[in-house]
């Protein structure tokens, strides 16, 4: 959408005579329902070299839809030959290396990155899961235990609750879009700990 074909061509690669050897483009639908002065949304992004296509996108849904694209318009034509599953900081990495590689001199901003509401959804799970693997971690604070055995102890119960404070205080401070804020209480009711109102915590 919105590209012609003659701009499409002009930075595909060509075999020595001429012929068409491999082309990339964006997956691209008019609008977007998040925000509503965006002219339109970058679904994901195909390459065609050879005989080989290949296609990169940030969620399960979107794998799914581009499948039932490819089949409806190729179908035995073509064969699936496999997926692969990358992680949200290898898929910020390729997103930057796709942006460096189009010439673009600008700094490369990951708000923006974080805007599309895949990445970040996607990336706000990654966090949490290692947050919350925190409290398997052994913690030199706590005398080089766990907080899940800390919390065990009143003393250190007392010291544990007193980093968790921490960690609330650092994220109620403001930052740019890029910051992806965890959820403490979360953290709270793995330890068995009273989790914290909204009104506690402003």
């Amino acid at each position: 959408m919105g590209v012609s074909k003659e701009d499409l061509l002009e930075e595909a690669e060509r075999n020595p005579d001429g012929s068409l050897h491999s082309v990339e483009f964006a997956w691209i639908k008019k609008g977007n329902k998040l925000h509503e002065s965006w002219e339109n949304t970058v679904l994901g992004h195909l390459k065609i070299s050879g005989k080989t296509l290949l296609v990169e996108v940030n969620s399960v849904n979107r794998a799914i839809r581009i499948r039932g694209e490819i089949d409806q318009r190729l179908g035995s034509q073509a064969n699936h030959v496999g997926t692969e599953t990358e992680s949200p900081e290898q898929m910020m990495k390729q997103a930057k290396q796709r942006k460096a590689l189009r010439g673009a001199e600008e700094k490369i901003d990951e708000d923006d990155l974080m805007r599309d509401p895949e990445v970040r959804r996607q990336i706000e799970a990654q966090v949490q899961k290692q947050v919350e693997g925190w409290v398997r971690t052994k913690v030199p604070a706590l005398g080089g235990r766990t907080p899940l055995q800390a919390v065990t102890d009143p003393d250190s119960r007392e010291m544990v609750e007193a980093l968790l404070q921490g960690w609330e205080r650092q994220y109620e401070v403001p930052g740019p879009a890029s910051i992806v804020r965890p959820d403490i209480n979360a953290l709270r009711r793995l330890l068995n700990l009273p989790a914290k109102t909204e009104s506690l915590m402003k």
